[in-house]
């Protein structure tokens, strides 16, 4: 009995650990092509850029960021609970064949970012949306976790 439950518990250390990379894509296109972003709405949990040769991660405690999904169009806000104000916040309209995921940004609180297209990845696992890819030069990494 003891036995079975410590196999269990390392089970489920070893899960969480692998989940906790975030970073592997599941490259089964049928695995894929059924995904559909459709009536969702995620927090981001993880945030990377990379400008050239400088990497910046973010997403603070005290922020929350959630990105919403309709049938062609996307959404997203932040808020800092610290400042007490509007962290960022965008939106347009979305394209998803297989894991190629392009974004045309409508609105950006970046107004470089108006106008331009994001275009990259957009895979699903049994608890996180990722998100990789470019708008202009830099290069974003993302990972959230579906909220509804």
């Amino acid at each position: 009995m003891k036995v079975n439950k410590l196999i269990y518990i390392a089970s489920i250390f070893l899960l969480g650990c692998q989940l906790q990379k975030g970073d592997k894509i599941n490259n089964s296109k049928d695995y894929v092509a059924i995904q559909n972003p459709e009536g969702t709405s995620w927090q981001m949990d993880y945030s990377m850029e990379v400008h050239e040769d400088t990497t910046i991660r973010h997403v603070p405690k005290h922020w929350l960021r959630i990105k919403t999904f309709t049938k062609n169009r996307f959404v997203f806000t932040g808020y800092d609970f610290e400042k007490k104000e509007i962290a960022g916040m965008g939106g347009g309209t979305y394209s998803l064949q297989d894991s190629n995921y392009i974004e045309n940004i409508e609105f950006h609180h970046r107004s470089d970012f108006n106008g331009t297209e994001f275009t990259g990845k957009l895979y699903f696992d049994s608890l996180y949306l990722y998100q990789t890819g470019k708008v202009g030069e830099l290069t974003l990494k993302e990972r959230w976790h579906r909220i509804d």
